[in-house]
């Protein structure tokens, strides 16, 4: 869970997840700047998240429809999470990590789509 607040970031801590600053207790509240936080604000387009793929990810694309479906909703996905970390967009904590869950299982099912077709 993630509140932002003058340049900082409410993490609370979760079992199991692997951002977790290793000295908190799972629950405690930590303050840590935007910068601490790992990907806050970045873009996961595919080329950056599967350089290997590149030249595969333009390929399928162009020539496999349910790739370049599953790509375009990815994409407004991805861009719609970036608008919300860069610009403060008034959501729910709830509603943002949903669409991360999202944007999650779509790059799973791009990436095996990209292993089927991976020579």
């Amino acid at each position: 869970m993630q509140a932002r607040a003058r340049g900082f970031i409410m993490v609370v801590t979760r079992p199991g997840w692997g951002w977790n600053d290793r000295a908190a207790m799972p629950g405690q509240r930590t303050l840590k700047t935007l910068q601490e936080i790992e990907m806050f604000g970045d873009r996961h387009d595919l080329p950056t998240e599967f350089p290997e793929h590149a030249a595969l990810i333009e390929q399928l694309h162009e020539s496999n429809q349910d790739f370049a479906a599953l790509m375009d909703e990815y994409t407004a996905l991805d861009a719609e999470i970036y608008e919300i970390e860069e610009n403060g967009t008034n959501v729910t904590d709830e509603h943002a990590e949903e669409l991360k869950f999202r944007r999650v299982a779509l790059k799973d099912k791009l990436y095996a789509i990209l292993q089927a077709n991976a020579a």
